[in-house]
């Protein structure tokens, strides 16, 4: 297990049934860029809107997921719900998160929320439960 997936199932901000065990390198990989060294939220620099943005095109992209189609899905979900942790943990004086929330993030999640209410990624209650935290 990742040390980010620990990190988001000890917040306590994310269903642990919507957090899969498996290690997601990609992802990781890409979110250590906008993670803060201390906590799960968001971090402040020049370049962490861009590279968030990266982590919303690889939770909204199933092609660049290997394995059959419940295995991506399960990890669209998971990265979803990642993603959601640490824009809700960010405090709201960070300017990054202004950022963020100005490039497009709100438009994504809405997307996001399309795909639940039609069937199409995950349970229902827990996502939106995750969404509203």
């Amino acid at each position: 297990m990742s040390t980010l997936i620990q990190r988001a199932r000890t917040s306590g901000k994310c269903p642990p049934s919507l957090l899969r065990d498996d290690e997601d390198i990609d992802f990781d990989s890409a979110t250590v860029k906008v993670v803060d060294i201390n906590e799960l939220h968001i971090s402040s620099g020049p370049t962490v809107p861009d590279d968030f943005k990266k982590l919303l095109e690889m939770a909204s992209n199933l092609e660049s997921i290997p394995g059959d189609p419940d295995t991506k899905k399960a990890v669209l979900i998971t990265r979803r719900c990642i993603i959601l942790t640490l824009v809700a943990s960010t405090p709201t004086e960070n300017t990054t998160l202004d950022l963020i929330l100005q490039n497009g993030y709100l438009s994504e999640v809405k997307l996001w929320m399309d795909d639940i209410l039609k069937g199409f990624v995950g349970e229902f209650s827990h996502q939106c439960l995750t969404i509203v935290r």
